[in-house]
């Protein structure tokens, strides 16, 4: 194990100096096993403020150095194992009680929940919630769901823990680009009458009400992905046990699939995202939840795919890396503006062209009977903090009300997104930020 620099903490450091010597001498093996430079270094960075985890670094150090010295004794290296599994646990929680989860499924089934949480992403945000006491309260709850999961089928438990990561996630996110966040606390009232987060940026006070969106027919679909990875890791282990030099299996991972769907499933359809978005933006996204002034709505889609990069937010953009300079309809504009009848153009292929077909109805901001409530739309690719975040401006909507105008949006939107455009197309060339 190999980082490209040596780290600036001092368990990381020493580990780095370890790993180094463990080469230069050709042994086999780690003994320590395979300790993790981010968690040492977030095991440096919390020392001082944990009280009783000094004492488990200490011990890994101890055993770090006498690695070095070529004076490890077996004993040691048991203290040493022991000393960053306790360490681990005491300063990372959370950290903790995920891997647990993931050593659980590992080698038996595919839980796409759980596989959607990036570890670098939730270590820095435990790192993160020992100075915030609001991330700190969003991380809590994320760990006592992960505790009452019942089991590896317990999918309704691990989508709801998803959604509490996503949502601590979102509040890192705002956090770091905002004036000011404010988690908007429910009390009294009917449950998700409110948004989750008040902010303020460039002298405008706004809201944000966030949503997770699930893969098509839920914990059903997901309990199929499951079956077919341990499908999958029931072939690998008959080809192992059969004694072949190379095993190999494959599975499909379909957000978009319809659970026990039959006949022709086709993974590259367009317009089958733009509608299953759209289906899911207006069943997660209630008006009462857009009454306290000018609100974005936020869809967090680590669980789904996203295509397009910045060229979502474009009505059709040029995607030229397969040298054919293909013309692409991007999904986010034609979810949001998209015009029934309008046609929707993707990749051709040696069956069929470029032309996949025509909108059924009309997007969620020119919808007459009932359009999506909120002053924009914003899509963040995953629930990990580098994710980017795609945003398109209601400009449909009157602003007049909340003393604010169309540049308003944008101004919020240009600071918060990757790419953003309106409904006039009027950011086109304003698409990827350098």
């Amino acid at each position: 194990m190999s980082v490209p620099q040596r780290p600036t903490s001092p368990l990381a450091g020493l580990y780095y100096d370890v790993c180094l010597a463990i080469r230069e001498r050709a042994q086999q093996r780690n003994p320590f096993g395979a300790f993790s430079f981010d968690e040492l270094e977030a095991l440096s960075s919390l020392r001082a403020v944990i009280r009783g985890l000094d004492e488990h670094c200490y011990a890994i150090e101890q055993g770090l150095m006498d690695e070095l010295s070529a004076a490890l004794s077996e004993d040691r290296v048991q203290t040493t194992r022991a000393a960053y599994d306790a360490a681990r646990e005491l300063a990372l929680p959370t950290c903790h009680e995920f891997i647990k989860w993931c050593h659980a499924t590992h080698g038996l089934a595919y839980t796409h929940s759980l596989n959607a949480i990036p570890l670098n992403s939730l270590l820095a945000l435990e790192v993160r919630s020992y100075s915030d006491t609001t991330l700190s309260k969003l991380i809590g709850d994320f760990r006592k769901r992960l505790i009452q999961i019942r089991g590896v089928e317990d999918h309704h438990g691990f989508g709801q823990a998803y959604e509490l990561f996503s949502e601590a996630v979102v509040y890192a996110y705002l956090k770091d680009r905002l004036t000011s966040v404010e988690k908007i606390n429910e009390q009294g009232g009917k449950v998700g009458s409110t948004p989750d987060f008040k902010c303020s940026h460039g002298g405008k006070e706004f809201y944000i009400e966030v949503k997770s969106f699930d893969i098509v027919d839920g914990v059903y679909r997901a309990k199929e992905m499951m079956y077919d990875g341990l499908d999958a890791n029931i072939d690998l282990e008959a080809q192992v046990m059969a004694g072949h030099p190379v095993a190999m299996a494959e599975t499909e991972i379909s957000p978009y699939k319809k659970a026990n769907e039959k006949g022709a499933y086709d993974p590259r359809s367009l317009i089958k995202l733009i509608e299953v978005i759209q289906s899911k933006a207006r069943s997660a996204f209630k008006s009462s939840q857009f009454k306290a002034g000018p609100t974005f709505a936020l869809a967090s889609m680590g669980r789904l795919i996203l295509p397009g990069d910045a060229g979502c937010v474009q009505p059709y953009y040029i995607y030229d890396d397969y040298d054919g300079r293909a013309v692409i309809s991007g999904v986010l504009w034609q979810c949001c503006f998209g015009r029934q009848g309008g046609v929707i153009l993707r990749h051709a292929d040696l069956n069929s062209g470029s032309v996949e077909g025509y909108l059924a109805s009309d997007g969620l901001y020119r919808d007459e009977l009932e359009p999506l409530p909120g002053i924009g739309f914003i899509a963040m690719e995953r629930a990990s903090l580098d994710s980017k975040c795609y945003g398109i401006c209601n400009d449909a909507r009157a602003l007049a009300e909340y003393g604010w105008d169309l540049d308003d949006v944008k101004n919020i939107l240009h600071d918060l997104c990757e790419a953003y455009n309106d409904g006039k197309n009027g950011e086109a060339n304003v698409t990827i930020k350098v």
